[in-house]
């Protein structure tokens, strides 16, 4: 009762005589009654009014000159439906009172008893009031029961559907069909452009998708409301977008689309936005706090499904790809090799496999330590990927080994080829050059095609082993050394750093072998005794694992070795 005192009552009067409207307004106001009013008598007045003054109360006379009051009512049951309809009229009986009642007025009073009128109207304002928080209890109740059916389908979905995309597309048709809203869309996050964009969308701008994008890096203020809830991290509810704080033209595209109200749902993978479910509705105040709710229960469902398909892709990664090169593993590789055999079963070109190795890739990693090893595994990687084109014909088997597959050669001879000739390896391909850039000299290549790399090789079992370069060979009495088999030993030792061996001449043998070693951890001046103890562990191992003629004569201990400008160790012979 003291809200209906306190509020501005919109009233519309038809009455044909203005003294008799003002009398009505009058015995309103003396009860306390405030009043905004206006008086028409005609049908096309009264129509008019309805739709400019959205009245709170009509109250019309029964018999007009010009209009009728039955019409009248029946024209505000059709277009003012919760509008109270109240005559106040002298002509009137009981029995057209009966009537008018049974076809929708709320009450009528006698202009002989206008002191009814006030209770009248407060009562039919009552009542008004009360059967419009009962239809909006009973909408919010009906609302809420297909948003938690909504709920229901599409955590079904998320069990039943793996594929990602076919998830958001289902996610969202849910919500349109079953949750009643008018436009569902979920939008995710491109990592290496920081921009999102629609990968589902159902409903009123579907057309449009391809065309939106949110841009999250870059972009001092969200001008929509998806956009701010990719950025926060939380959940963002305009429910009448008309004032809301967005930009212009997201608000002009709103209202094009007819809707009102947009609730934009984060969707987390540990804690971090990967994406957006954005459900929007065509009425204002649509997203209460029990439908939010629910809303970001439907959202948490769908990261879930989101950051399970995540570590199920990382699963399945690990599974056939290497995780430091990102080729192959053997059983995919050789997978891949038997689907391009049955290709090419009956054709005359040839498949040839080529397996390479990175020599002393553990004296890389017991040198320098592990991360340097993976940095050189990965530089090849690369390398053999620029190479080839890619790695659909690459794998990374083990530690310092890989392989490619060559495809579509006519024979052999056009595939890489490699001769042991003398210990040095000599190799053929198609790839190889005929001599060096500007130089007049003979060519690279013999008349077989071979080149001689320069480098030395060993048959260890039932493969070859890098030994060393033929031009970096010591002879010591007539005895050749590969100082990078020294090398090996030395590197070896868990107290050395690095280290490089070269020659010194002799008078009696020629030369000898001495070596410069840089230690891990610089012994202090004052412990020489660890000096002398550490020369003569090194030389101990080179004696165990070495031939006489190849252990070190003398051994230096340096603070650095000279490196070149291609990252090779410089050797100076004296």
């Amino acid at each position: 009762m003291v809200g209906i005192m306190e509020q501005e009552l919109r009233l519309l009067i038809l009455e044909d005589v203005a003294a008799e409207a003002e009398l009505l307004v009058r015995q309103l106001k003396t009860a306390g009654l405030r009043c905004a009013w206006r008086r028409v008598e005609t049908e096309a007045a009264f129509q008019e009014a309805l739709r400019e003054l959205q009245p709170d109360l009509i109250i019309s006379d029964f018999s007009l000159p010009r209009y009728d009051g039955s019409a009248a009512l029946a024209l505000a049951v059709r277009e003012a439906p919760e509008t109270p309809f109240i005559f106040v009229s002298g002509t009137i009986g009981e029995e057209r009172a009966i009537d008018v009642l049974k076809q929708g007025a709320v009450d009528y009073v006698l202009k002989n008893n206008l002191a009814r009128l006030a209770p009248a109207v407060t009562r039919a304002l009552e009542e008004a009031a009360s059967k419009r928080a009962r239809r909006k209890a009973e909408e919010r109740i009906a609302r809420l029961t297909r948003v938690l059916q909504m709920l229901s389908g599409i955590n079904a979905a998320v069990v039943r559907i793996r594929d990602r995309t076919q998830l958001f597309e289902e996610a969202c048709r849910i919500a349109h069909d079953v949750g009643g809203y008018a436009a569902a869309f979920v939008a995710i996050i491109d990592p290496p452009t920081r921009i999102a964009r629609p990968v589902a969308w159902t409903g009123p701008g579907a057309e449009q998708r391809d065309a939106v994008r949110f841009q999250l890096e870059g972009v001092e203020t969200d001008e929509t409301v998806t956009g701010r809830a990719l950025r926060t991290g939380e959940a963002v509810v305009r429910n009448n977008i008309r004032s809301a704080d967005v930009s212009p033209a997201y608000r002009e595209c709103l209202t094009s689309l007819q809707l009102a109200s947009v609730a934009a749902l984060p969707l987390l993978v540990d804690n971090t936005p990967v994406g957006a479910f954005t459900v929007a509705a065509t009425e204002s105040d649509a997203v209460g706090e029990e439908e939010l709710r629910m809303l970001q229960e439907v959202a948490s469902n769908l990261s879930f499904a989101l950051q399970y398909s995540h570590k199920e892709d990382a699963v399945r990664f690990l599974s056939y790809f290497d995780r430091l090169t990102g080729l192959a593993k053997r059983t995919l590789f050789c997978e891949r090799l038997a689907r391009v055999l049955a290709r090419q079963a009956g054709k005359n070109a040839e498949v040839v496999v080529v397996v390479l190795d990175i020599q002393r890739l553990g004296v890389i990693n017991d040198s320098f330590g592990r991360y340097v090893g993976d940095l050189v595994v990965q530089f090849v990687a690369d390398g053999l990927k620029n190479h080839f084109g890619g790695g659909e014909s690459l794998a990374h088997l083990d530690g310092g080994t890989f392989a490619a597959m060559i495809v579509g050669s006519e024979s052999y001879e056009d595939a890489v080829r490699l001769l042991v000739e003398e210990g040095s390896l000599r190799i053929r391909s198609a790839r190889t050059g005929i001599r060096y850039l500007g130089s007049p000299g003979e060519p690279l290549a013999d008349r077989d095609g071979f080149v001689d790399t320069g480098d030395i090789v060993e048959l260890r079992g039932a493969r070859y082993h890098f030994v060393g370069r033929r031009g970096g060979i010591i002879n010591v009495g007539g005895l050749k050394v590969h100082p990078e088999e020294v090398e090996a030993v030395i590197n070896g030792h868990p107290q050395v750093q690095m280290s490089v061996v070269r020659t010194r001449k002799n008078a009696i043998t020629g030369a000898l072998v001495v070596a410069d070693v840089v230690l891990r951890t610089a012994p202090d001046s004052a412990e020489t005794g660890r000096v002398a103890e550490l020369e003569r562990e090194i030389l101990q191992r080179c004696r165990d694992a070495l031939s006489r003629h190849k252990v070190p004569a003398a051994i230096r201990f340096v603070r650095f070795l000279g490196v070149a400008g291609t990252g090779k160790v410089v050797r100076q012979h004296a």
